[in-house]
């Protein structure tokens, strides 16, 4: 890691590309927040299904008019899903409202991820609601945010969730390291990704600038437990590549119904391949350009002397 910060340090001390700031917008909280206020009127479901297409659906940006239309969004589960998590939601609306506060950190990581990865440019971020199933997405260069994922933190009630539920929502309220994480995917070229191998070294490159350059705490409970069952992890992993499993759940995307295992561990395999790729380079700058473009992973899932750690 020592040799990491250091050569990331060297990096950035040659590097004076001028940044602009990001186009944030929370527009889409505020509609969320008056239409679920509104509810107190609603006297029967029909009504409050009304209410939420009124207030929040026929009112929303055209960013969340797209994160709308790719995870396909409806008034009714929407309601649906305030009525089945009620404490939920209640205990992170104070969270989610401070997001405009967030907004100068955000951009200062964002500043510095364009002098590390050359060419980069500050992605759009739209901060909307969703129905609890999506952290968000990217969709060309506009970030899509599924706000009641990112905003829990230890004050919230997650007693009403499901295991599932439980292990994707945010423990910290911490957003700067997803939004990070999600601003390296509009950085990469040729996003789509046909199989498992390179589906987790995709996701691997993003936390591994998100967490190792620029030293964000993503993924808290993943890595440290990663950290303490490497060896068992990388054996399971290869044993599912090897039987060509084609539900990646268990790895990536999914969730965990055992609540003593964090769900997406893929994540933290793939980072530890490409941890080991670029400490084996030489050209530090050149290996982040090689490890930007997701036609490549294939080959380094391949060449990867990676082994979990096995002794």
């Amino acid at each position: 890691m020592k040799q990491i910060i250091t050569t990331l340090f060297c990096f950035i001390l040659t590097s004076s590309k001028l940044f602009s700031q990001s186009e944030i917008s929370t527009v889409d909280i505020r509609n969320f927040w008056n239409a679920y206020n509104l509810l107190e009127t609603a006297r029967t479901k029909a009504d409050s299904v009304l209410i939420f297409q009124t207030e929040y659906f026929n009112k929303a940006t055209q960013a969340n008019k797209k994160f709308i239309k790719l995870r396909k969004f409806t008034a009714e589960e929407v309601v649906n899903v305030i009525q089945r998590y009620p404490l939920y939601f209640s205990s992170i609306k104070d969270n989610s409202n401070k997001i405009d506060s967030q907004v100068e950190e955000i951009n200062k990581y964002l500043s510095k991820l364009a002098e590390i990865l050359p060419g980069f440019s500050p992605p759009k971020i739209c901060f909307a609601f969703g129905c609890l199933r999506t952290g968000g997405t990217v969709s060309k260069n506009t970030i899509l945010v599924g706000t009641e994922m990112i905003t829990a933190d230890s004050t919230s009630i997650f007693d009403e969730l499901s295991p599932w539920l439980k292990s994707v929502v945010s423990k910290t309220g911490d957003i700067t390291p997803l939004i990070i994480h999600e601003a390296v995917h509009t950085y990469q070229k040729n996003k789509y990704t046909k199989d498992l191998p390179s589906t987790i070294i995709k996701e691997g490159f993003a936390e591994f600038v998100t967490c190792n350059l620029l030293m964000l705490d993503n993924n808290p409970v993943l890595h440290s437990y990663g950290n303490k069952n490497e060896c068992s992890l990388w054996k399971s992993f290869i044993s599912d590549f090897k039987n060509g499993i084609t539900d990646y759940s268990d790895w990536v995307y999914g969730g965990s119904t055992d609540e003593n295992r964090p769900a997406d561990l893929g994540y933290y395999i793939g980072l530890k391949i490409i941890e080991e790729y670029y400490l084996n380079s030489t050209d530090k700058s050149e290996a982040l350009e090689y490890l930007s473009d997701c036609d490549n992973y294939g080959l380094i899932f391949k060449s990867s002397k990676y082994n979990g750690n096995c002794k």
